[in-house]
């Protein structure tokens, strides 16, 4: 995985604490680290070009987001991952987006539509090892539609409930399937364009919960002894 995702650096090295919280936090959700893997301070110091102060206070923020894990004469690491709460979090999701796809069939603008055509086409387009690239666009096809929706409560509870599934990287870095995603995103649509409220909605609710599903079987497979 390691070896697969690139080191971000900014005019040789982020100096700033919010841009070390940016490469750090994108490392986490990328698969970059894995969970339980332990975070050095002095390495990261050496590696990222600045003080040990920055790189502990980006911890402690890590940490307030419950990326990261502190241990007493251990240090820090990354948090680990519940396959069941994830998985939970993954049918809250579905739910919530796919009454947002319900409201969004008789609201949705044709303006709206045109860029949901246009993310598809773009979404066709991408290299399949580019899986950063297509979750930029995954994310940017389903905003539309929430947005949609008109429903700004709906709207805040999807953003709130997105924050805590912090383990995608799992099927989206390690096992991209691109080509079924989008033309799951083209059947959608296609619904969308049809007004049919009811079929949105239900391929709304499966598109997420398979990845829901995916996702539990990889981190079943990656972590076999976990008593998580």
């Amino acid at each position: 995985m390691k070896d697969e995702v690139a080191i971000k650096v900014v005019n040789g090295g982020p100096q700033k604490k919010e841009e070390i919280h940016r490469v750090l936090r994108n490392r986490i959700f990328s698969g970059y680290y894995w969970p339980r893997e332990r975070l050095i301070e002095k390495d990261l110091c050496q590696e990222l070009d600045v003080q040990r102060s920055i790189i502990r206070e980006v911890l402690k923020r890590l940490a307030a987001e419950k990326l990261v894990v502190s241990e007493h004469y251990k240090g820090c690491f990354v948090a680990e991952v519940s396959v069941e709460e994830a998985f939970q979090t993954y049918q809250v999701q579905a739910f919530l987006e796919g009454a947002a796809g319900f409201l969004a069939t008789e609201r949705i603008t044709e303006e709206e539509l045109d860029e949901l055509d246009s993310v598809i086409e773009r979404s066709r387009k991408i290299d399949a090892g580019d899986w950063e690239n297509w979750f930029a666009h995954n994310k940017e096809f389903h905003s539309v539609v929430n947005k949609a929706c008109g429903n700004g409560k709906l709207i805040e509870l999807i953003k709130h409930n997105f924050k805590y599934m912090k383990y995608w990287f799992l099927v989206v870095s390690m096992y991209p399937d691109f080509k079924k995603r989008t033309e799951e995103h083209r059947q959608i649509f296609g619904a969308l364009k049809e007004k049919n409220a009811l079929r949105v909605r239900e391929m709304i609710e499966k598109h997420i919960m398979q990845a829901g599903k995916d996702m539990r079987r990889r981190l079943e497979r990656s972590f076999p002894t976990s008593n998580l």
